[in-house]
């Protein structure tokens, strides 16, 4: 997956607009106000969720401080700019999916992929690409191979742990360079898929496994910019800040969270807010193994198929083709349910948790339900498989613990047919 944008925070745009009722019950009878609010400069372009078919507030780039949405790379920074009432078109229906019958089959197929703040050691992530970095990966199979994007661009986890590296000492770890090459992944294949809008990741799709005796680190950036860390070896004990410090080449992947540009739903008040989540591996001598075009790999594509099914069915059993709430109120609540560790009783909740982009292209409506399976369903297995098993020891991380002398010689670490 490619890298995420930088943020940059808006400064001249209106971030703030009213939303008459947008979050309140009963929004089966709201009107749309076509009225135009007033904007600050001049009107930006529609953005790509705009015209989608969607009966959400209409979401548009930011006119200044904003990411080029055609830039490669995760969550642009989104703002309202308008005051509308929203309500679904005339023959949509919107319904609450909890208000729909329980399904315990589709809990139990969508509960292994649910992923809380408190819960979110994983052995293995998987990550989208393209053809060519295959290609690449069986010529040279280095994974870790980028700190930046060809445009300049760090990613925000790399620009906030630069501008926190003299304040905070896990920061300043992490600045080192080491650990500056990352690759981007999630806990599951399908909740990145459709990517950003107007974006895509690729089709070809990683899988990397850690060590077990890798450790994971989670990375909060709150609202007001400061950062939180909390560390975790893979049975999900908790490792203290200083064995990190005195131990780093432990440390495999960094859970990263985003709530700088949370979104808002109070009242008559909303911000459309862009809040996402990632994983980052960070040292190549704490992965174990990778692999692409594998059938482990097309296994866990069809989990994810039957998972969404069932999801699908329940949509259908009630004729969810809306939100039954306004977008940034969806995306309010989906980011505070992450916080939830506690037990995950439906379907919509289980799904939600297993989002890393609670955007417009993942809430849970029957087309994006659809959208998203007909995605997973066309991609393709047709090259031959790689896998990619490091050697036992690499020793200690002096330049990210990239594989040495790999070639076709048949030396451990060289990528071989999978079994």
């Amino acid at each position: 997956m490619p890298f995420p944008r930088s943020y940059k925070p808006r400064t001249s745009s209106l971030t703030l607009t009213l939303l008459a009722l947008a979050c309140s019950e009963g929004n089966t009878e709201r009107g749309v106000d076509t009225t135009p609010a007033p904007t600050v400069g001049a009107q930006p372009p529609t953005s790509p969720s705009a015209g989608s078919g969607s009966s959400n507030p209409i979401i548009t780039p930011g006119p200044a401080g904003s990411a080029n949405p055609s830039d490669p790379g995760t969550p642009p920074m989104e703002v309202v700019t308008g005051i509308i009432i929203t309500t679904p078109p005339q023959g949509v229906s919107s319904c609450d999916v909890d208000a729909v019958p329980a399904d315990p089959e589709a809990e139990q197929l969508l509960a292994p992929f649910a992923v809380s703040h408190d819960d979110i050691v994983r052995r293995t992530i998987y990550s989208w690409t393209v053809p060519e970095q295959i290609s690449e990966l069986r010529a040279d199979p280095t994974l870790l191979t980028k700190s930046m994007t060809s445009d300049g661009e760090r990613g925000r986890a790399a620009d906030l742990i630069l501008e926190s590296a003299e304040t905070d000492e896990i920061a300043a770890m992490l600045a080192a360079p080491q650990f500056e090459k990352r690759r981007f992944g999630w806990s599951n294949p399908w909740a990145t898929l459709l990517g950003w809008s107007g974006e895509d990741y690729g089709d070809r799709l990683l899988a990397i496994t850690l060590r077990p005796d890798a450790w994971v680190g989670r990375m909060l950036a709150t609202r007001d910019s400061q950062l939180t860390w909390a560390f975790f070896d893979m049975d999900g004990n908790p490792v203290e800040n200083s064995q990190v410090l005195a131990d780093p080449q432990r440390l495999a992947m960094v859970y990263f969270v985003d709530e700088r540009d949370s979104p808002e739903c109070r009242g008559s008040l909303f911000r459309a807010g862009s809040i996402f989540r990632e994983y980052f591996v960070l040292n190549e001598s704490m992965i174990e193994s990778y692999q692409a075009g594998t059938t482990e790999l097309k296994a866990e594509i069809d989990r994810g198929i039957t998972a969404l099914e069932a999801l699908l069915k329940k949509l259908n059993t009630g004729d969810c083709n809306s939100l039954n709430e306004g977008a940034p109120c969806w995306r309010e609540r989906v980011a505070a349910e992450w916080w939830t560790a506690r037990e995950l009783d439906n379907v919509q909740t289980l799904y939600e948790h297993a989002l890393a982009f609670p955007n417009t292209l993942y809430e849970p409506t029957i087309s994006n339900i659809e959208t998203l399976l007909e995605r997973l369903r066309a991609v393709p297995f047709d090259g031959d498989p790689l896998v990619y098993e490091y050697p036992d020891e690499l020793g200690a991380l002096e330049d990210g613990g990239a594989p040495e002398n790999a070639d076709a010689s048949g030396d451990a670490g060289v990528p071989r047919a999978a079994r």
